[in-house]
């Protein structure tokens, strides 16, 4: 066990200094998850996450390539779960996941005060 512990870090730390001459993903252990920074090709961050067992987990943040966060996610084992917004357009819509399975969509108005219930 303790050796493909060891085999991930080395691989990690590895694929670290490769990505941090360029655009390609940042992998950092980060107790039992490993965290992922991708990016776009001038160099803003394109999206933060995490990974546990090989498996999507945990807070997901996508970005446009000026750097604003246009879309916020979350998984549990890899199944979607929670609240998740997406940002398009200068519109607010909200996605509740209940068993990996959108339960309700809601979509803001331009006062973002009101929402307005999808079936």
């Amino acid at each position: 066990m303790k050796k493909s512990i060891l085999v991930l870090v080395l691989f990690c730390v590895g694929l670290y200094t490769y990505a941090s001459n360029g655009s390609e993903p940042v992998y950092e252990i980060e107790g039992n998850l490993v965290a992922v920074t991708t990016f776009y090709e001038n160099g803003q961050i394109k999206e933060q996450g995490f990974y546990k067992n090989k498996k999507l987990h945990g807070e997901w943040s996508l970005y446009n390539k000026e750097g604003d966060k246009i879309t916020k996610a979350n998984y549990s084992n890899g199944k979607k779960i929670g609240t998740w917004m997406f940002m398009s357009n200068g519109k607010l819509t909200e996605v509740q996941y209940e068993n990996n399975t959108i339960a309700k969509v809601y979509k803001w108005n331009d006062s973002k005060t009101v929402a307005i219930e999808q079936e």
